[in-house]
């Protein structure tokens, strides 16, 4: 019995952790799924619509057995026996996804890997007893899915029985924002006067893929929406008093990017202040045309200054 609640434990786990997952067929089958038994599984994955409506189609799922249920136990398979995981000994849905993380490295070649069809839908069939490892190999555009962990089968708790056939919605979420902060070459304050930032797909920026200007409240500019691919920023237009940086920056968006912390995906874009003789262009010239007005205003204020003094003599 505690080793069946064991099994029940992690499916009941997989509910809760970074998809949903659930029984789409029921069958008579015996309470305890050994490897042993002949009866096959399958794994059907939905992918769900996202806000921005991204294609769901050409997403390559991959998928791999990563273990076996023995006698009521799970027993890692060979190629995964060096990972510092014990799946009897999980307890909680973020130590499955921290179980999921730790194995997908180890993954050599899948056991399956197949494209989503135009509704982002995809059917791993044939699948023997065991723990089956879930990731995205191609994401294509999509949203970004965490290797999850399914069993097969898995306890039907309606049912109250085992069930070999899954259905499994995985949940999704758009990639972090690139932010770009404006700040004084100088002093490192942000600049909170408007500057204008575009991301590129080419290092020549000649193909731009979005512009979006600083916020005046933090000097932050931010792009979202972003998908797994190499960018490069520009500044396209500098704050009002500023030289226009001419510095490209390259960001690989990748795994590592996506996980990291807010500093690794600020990009901190430093500006000289113009020189007061004049200096190069900033691609704003409101500030220049402001003080082409004062300096006419002054030279007339002066001229008829001149002229009243020399009347009144």
């Amino acid at each position: 019995m505690k080793k069946r609640n064991k099994i029940v434990c992690i499916m009941t786990l997989s509910l809760l952790s970074l998809c949903c997952i659930k029984p789409i067929q029921a069958q008579e089958i015996e309470l305890k799924p050994d490897s042993s038994v002949q009866e096959k599984g399958s794994i059907h994955v939905e992918l769900e619509e996202t806000k921005d409506r991204l294609s769901r189609e050409g997403v390559e799922l991959s998928l791999v057995r990563v273990a076996d249920i023995q006698d009521g136990s799970y027993v890692l398979d060979e190629p995964y026996r060096s990972a510092d995981v014990d799946m009897n000994d999980i307890k909680t849905a973020q130590g499955l996804q921290e179980a999921a993380d730790t194995l997908r490295p180890l993954v050599k070649s899948p056991l399956q890997a197949k494209r989503t069809d135009a509704q982002g839908i995809v059917d791993f069939t044939d699948l023997k007893v065991g723990v089956y490892l879930l990731y995205v190999s191609d994401q294509a555009g999509y949203e970004t899915i965490q290797p999850t962990l399914i069993s097969v089968p898995m306890w039907d708790e309606t049912a109250k029985q085992m069930n070999y056939h899954i259905e499994v919605f995985p949940k999704h979420a758009p990639l972090p924002a690139l932010h770009v902060r404006k700040v004084d070459y100088y002093d490192h304050k942000s600049i909170l006067k408007e500057a204008e930032f575009t991301l590129y797909s080419d290092a020549e920026c000649t193909e731009a893929i979005k512009t979006e200007k600083t916020d005046p409240k933090d000097g932050i500019a931010s792009f979202d929406g972003l998908l797994y691919q190499t960018v490069y920023i520009k500044e396209t237009k500098a704050p009002a008093g500023y030289q226009l940086s001419d510095e490209v920056v390259k960001v690989t968006i990748d795994d590592a990017w996506v996980k990291g912390d807010d500093d690794l995906r600020t990009i901190v874009y430093a500006d000289r202040p113009l020189a007061t003789s004049g200096g190069p262009d900033t691609g704003d010239h409101t500030s220049v045309a402001g003080w082409i007005f004062l300096l006419g205003v002054s030279t007339c204020t002066a001229f008829f200054l001149l002229r009243r003094k020399h009347e009144a003599q």
